[in-house]
């Protein structure tokens, strides 16, 4: 497993705040996966990117903080090894001090439900659909 350095915009859609990265990770990964379960996978929704805040938070969008580092870049790592679960997401863990300043600031807890991580793309576990 290796760790990689690249870099994000952070951006802020209605009441989700998100890091926008590279669709090339995203991409490249996703190839490997579908040669790896001979199936073709579906790419995500909104692109490339690590959920700083997701819309479960309304009340934040309202807070005086919201947009603060709009358009902002940071750097991030992650880790080369592709992690799936039984529902047939694939992702790959992030780490960023920085995403956790900004829950901090909003007053949120600093680590969210779900570790940081950039989704890489979906397998229906119940499609028998080869590349």
């Amino acid at each position: 497993m290796n760790i990689y350095k690249s870099q994000g915009i952070i951006e802020y859609k209605g009441e989700w705040a998100i890091l926008k990265c590279s669709n090339s990770i995203t991409k490249y990964y996703k190839w490997w996966v579908d040669r790896l379960e001979w199936k073709k996978s579906s790419t995500t929704l909104h692109g490339a990117h690590i959920t700083i805040v997701n819309g479960n938070f309304q009340k934040l969008s309202r807070s005086s903080l919201w947009k603060k580092y709009n358009r902002k870049k940071i750097d991030f790592t992650y880790s080369s090894r592709i992690m799936k679960n039984s529902e047939g997401y694939y992702w790959l863990n992030i780490k960023c001090p920085f995403l956790e300043k900004i829950r901090e600031e909003l007053g949120v807890s600093s680590t969210p439900k779900w570790p940081y991580h950039l989704t890489i793309c979906f397998i229906d576990p119940n499609s028998g659909k080869k590349v």
